[in-house]
């Protein structure tokens, strides 16, 4: 369900996004944002930029 709504969330963005990680832990290899977010924001052509925050 996490993967399908967080996808769904990401295909639907607009404009720069802006994402905050924790700096010292990172993110796990097997999240639902390194598997389907973020991939899904990659694709979608209205979002403009992704920064991050660490």
């Amino acid at each position: 369900m996490w993967a399908r709504l967080s996808t769904k969330y990401a295909q639907d963005a607009r404009g720069t996004i802006n994402v905050f990680q924790n700096a010292q832990q990172g993110v796990g290899m097997q999240s639902i944002w390194r598997l389907h977010e973020y991939p899904a924001l990659l694709k979608n052509p209205n979002v403009t930029g992704v920064i991050f925050h660490y």
